[in-house]
């Protein structure tokens, strides 16, 4: 059995009272941005709060704990608000002068779907060759692998065979390395992250999920010097331990979460996206921030406690 309470739980309540007392007024959460090339240089970003919003709503969606269930009510005020229709497409957009974005328009939709609120989306607005793209700041259209697997969220009332494919895609790309995304500072982590929090497991086989989960445990084995690629990989563990490697992982990640929260969120970047993705990396912009971390930081906990 695990009894993770008496070892997390202070943390736990600790980034509850951080984001309930760091939520704007409007419900929404602001964000941190810095120049790509110099993460010393961090200014406050209420630029983009819708798509950090979404995020921060996005892991705090399991949480029942009565001070989260509060603050997810407010951010759902605020990005309720916040849906825009621009031309035939309706969605979140980062701001006023960009379309909407795939990921955030996905994930509330899916959000918001559950709560039986209905957000008339078009899918077909970011399809392109049979698969779901993003748009740059020109306005072409781009493929990303973690588009991909977001869009798990929209096929899966509907389309068991395309969510399968998108799954095992998924894991192969993990496996290999070989992941593409011009929005993500660490892709194949982040694809990993989103894969599962999409519930990618249950489309794949167990032999598929076995390969997944000895990778996962070869790369935290390793000494990880970056919270946010350990987080991702703790999370994903804990997943699989709560479906069908509980004997597999369940050491190695209580270990691994114990050195995860020891990292001091001051000291490393907590930056989760980059940005333009048309211009090289000495234009472009960091964004995240320690509200967006400690959702993440919560989400883990919180399923970690939950394990019996």
């Amino acid at each position: 059995m695990f009894n993770l309470d008496r070892l997390f739980y202070p943390l736990y309540e600790a980034i509850c009272e951080y984001l309930v007392s760091h939520q704007n007024v409007d419900g929404s959460f602001s964000g941190c941005t810095c120049p790509y090339h110099d993460r010393k240089r961090v200014e406050k970003d209420d630029f983009g709060k819708t798509g950090i919003s979404t995020y921060i709503l996005w892991n705090l969606s399991g949480i029942d704990a009565d001070r989260i269930s509060a603050v997810k009510r407010n951010l759902e005020n605020y990005l309720l608000a916040a849906v825009q229709k621009k031309g035939n497409v309706t969605g979140w957009s980062w701001a006023d002068n960009l379309k909407p974005d795939f990921d955030d328009t996905v994930i509330n939709y899916h959000y918001f779907n559950k709560k039986n609120i209905v957000i008339p989306i078009s899918i077909d607005a970011f399809m392109d060759a049979n698969q779901c793209n993003v748009w740059t700041t020109g306005g072409e259209k781009k493929r990303d692998d973690i588009v991909q697997v977001n869009s798990l969220l929209y096929f899966s009332n509907h389309d068991w065979n395309r969510c399968v494919s998108i799954s095992d895609e998924a894991i192969e790309k993990i496996l290999l390395g070989e992941v593409f995304s011009d929005y993500y500072v660490y892709p194949r982590y982040a694809l990993l992250y989103h894969f599962v929090m999409n519930d990618g497991i249950k489309y794949s086989s167990e032999s598929k999920i076995i390969k997944l989960t000895e990778w996962i445990r070869n790369e935290l084995d390793m000494t990880i010097d970056n919270p946010i690629v350990m987080l991702y990989l703790c999370y994903s563990a804990v997943e699989l331990i709560s479906t069908r490697m509980r004997e597999k992982c369940k050491t190695l990640v209580v270990n691994s979460i114990k050195k995860l929260v020891e990292f001091d969120i001051g000291v490393p970047d907590t930056f989760f996206f980059k940005g333009p993705a048309d211009v090289d990396s000495s234009n472009q912009w960091l964004f995240g921030g320690t509200c967006l971390y400690y959702s993440y930081i919560l989400n883990l906990l919180d399923k970690a406690i939950k394990l019996r």
